[in-house]
């Protein structure tokens, strides 16, 4: 390779604009419409989970086994309505994005056979779903990193130690565990409790890779 053959390559890298790892990625992902599409999904079912009770119409925690239809009565379906009420991060409020008169309800897509709104139940169980998964990686990662680095660092018998206590985790049947965790944690406890101390034992990694 020639002096004027460098100098040309040089002139080209140098008047080509630098692109970082997200810009990349970014202009890969515009190129796809899959992705946008799936993106778009995520974002729509997130935004539904996070502000499920403003999405739902009628209180979906509420037991009401004797429902009657009201034929003698039309009640128009409207955006933006005063219905039951909830809290928004410890605010009360009143405001949903669809439904009827406070005397009327709506079920989207029906109820239950207790007469829960299912819409509403799912749009809540999502917002647990995510949570639940928000935890669990939170959990992961920090339980795994500590470990990770204490086991690189230490090395010998302790590396050693850790290794196998992993490899009897991860040698149990994953359902019998559960089972046997569900039956020795207090009934007293709530959801995001049982689920945070049984991901801590399941899902708990040793990430030492880097050491």
């Amino acid at each position: 390779m020639n002096q004027s053959t460098e100098s040309t390559l040089s002139d080209v890298q140098q008047n080509e604009p630098y692109e970082n790892y997200y810009q990349l990625v970014w202009k890969r992902f515009r190129k796809s419409k899959i992705a946008i599409i799936g993106g778009l999904m995520t974002l729509i079912l997130a935004i539904l989970a996070i502000f499920s009770d403003f999405f739902s119409p009628s209180d979906p925690t509420t037991f009401e086994r004797l429902w009657r239809e009201d034929t003698s009565q039309r009640y128009t379906v409207k955006f933006f309505v005063r219905s039951w009420r909830y809290k928004f991060l410890g605010i009360p409020m009143r405001w949903h994005f669809i439904g009827v008169k406070e005397e009327g309800t709506i079920n989207l897509i029906g109820t239950d056979k207790f007469g829960r709104d299912l819409w509403g139940r799912a749009c809540r169980a999502g917002r647990i779903s995510l949570a639940m998964a928000l935890f669990a990686t939170i959990i992961s990662v920090a339980v795994g990193s500590v470990l990770g680095i204490v086991s690189g660092y230490y090395g010998g018998w302790v590396d050693g130690l850790l290794q196998r206590f992993l490899e009897l985790l991860r040698s149990l049947p994953v359902l019998p565990l559960w089972m046997a965790l569900a039956a020795v944690i207090p009934s007293t406890w709530d959801a995001m409790a049982i689920f945070c101390h049984v991901d801590y034992f399941c899902l708990a990694g040793l990430d030492n890779t880097g050491t």
